[in-house]
Order: structure tokens, then C-alpha cells, then sequence
């Protein structure tokens, strides 16, 4: 589970980054390139466009999240790099139940500054895991929608990360 003495490290470190700047085969490197793909004019994607099957080498860095009715985020998916990163699969669990209270703040933010925008909020910080040093890594946070329902489509890795 990760850390609920979240310290200042984290905070100090989150910042937000140009995704321009991370390799060609990194994980959210590669995400934004089909999103630029799927996309229409108002920056989202129909999340029936996004065939797992044609993209086997992103699915395991990936976590999508779903706007509940209550304004809650709720963890649809997560890949398993993303659940080995994180220490845990998170997926059916309410994001403010496996966060402390500012890191939820902080990434609801992003998400919902993603679905109000209909542009990827990409950013960098050190997570601390519980039992485990501080790593350092990258996500972006794509607005997707289903109908009348909005997704946020989160991949995360470390800065280091490639796909295979």
C-alpha cells in the first residue's frame, strides 16, 4: 500500500512536465502518441477506440479511472507494472482510499483539470511506497469518455521505464 506519512520530498518534487522531453519508448511517451491518434477536436478519446489488443507493450503501465456521480475517482484498471510500482492492484478501490489525503487532492486535480481542458496533465514526482525507498516517476493523466461517463486514462512509470 503506499505511504500514508507522505513527506515533503513528494511535494517538493511533483512538478509538471513537457511530455516531449521523455524517450520514444517510454511507457507515457508512447501513450501520448496513439492518444494524439484517438483524440477528436475536444481533446478526448472514446474509450471504445482504445483497443487493448493493438497495444499489448502499454497495457501494464496503464490505470483508468472513472468520475463517479459523487465527483469520486474510482480505479477501473490497473496494470501490472503499475500495481508492482505502486506495491499493490488498486483496481475497484476508490483513489481516495489508497492515497493519503493530499496526494488525492493533488492527482484530482489533474484529473479533473484533464476532462475540464480535454488535454493530458502530465507530471513527475517521487512516490514513497511503504517499506520501499522514494521513486521518481512520470504519468499523464488523458481525458476519455464513454458515452456520458469520463475516464481518466493514467499511465505511470518510472523515468527510467522502456517498453520491451
Amino acid at each position: 500500500m503506499l505511504s500514508p506519512g507522505i513527506d515533503q520530498a513528494f511535494f517538493a518534487s511533483n512538478r509538471s512536465i513537457d511530455v516531449e522531453t521523455l524517450r520514444l519508448n517510454h511507457p507515457i511517451r508512447a501513450f501520448f502518441d496513439v492518444y494524439r491518434v484517438l483524440a477528436d477536436s475536444t481533446g478526448y478519446f472514446e474509450k471504445s477506440a482504445f483497443i487493448p489488443a493493438e497495444h499489448p507493450k502499454l497495457l501494464p503501465w496503464i490505470q483508468i479511472f472513472e468520475l463517479q456521480p459523487d465527483g469520486l475517482f474510482s480505479c477501473r484498471l490497473m496494470g501490472s507494472e503499475v500495481a508492482e510500482l505502486l506495491g499493490g492492484d488498486y483496481t475497484g478501490w476508490l483513489l481516495k482510499d489508497y492515497v493519503s489525503p493530499p496526494v488525492y487532492r493533488l492527482r484530482s486535480d489533474e484529473f479533473r483539470q484533464a476532462l475540464d481542458d480535454g488535454v493530458p496533465v502530465f507530471s513527475a514526482s517521487l512516490v514513497p511506497i511503504e517499506g520501499r525507498s522514494h521513486m521518481n516517476v512520470v504519468r499523464g493523466a488523458f481525458p476519455c469518455r464513454q458515452d456520458d461517463k469520463r475516464f481518466v486514462f493514467l499511465p505511470l512509470a518510472a523515468v527510467d521505464a522502456s517498453l520491451i
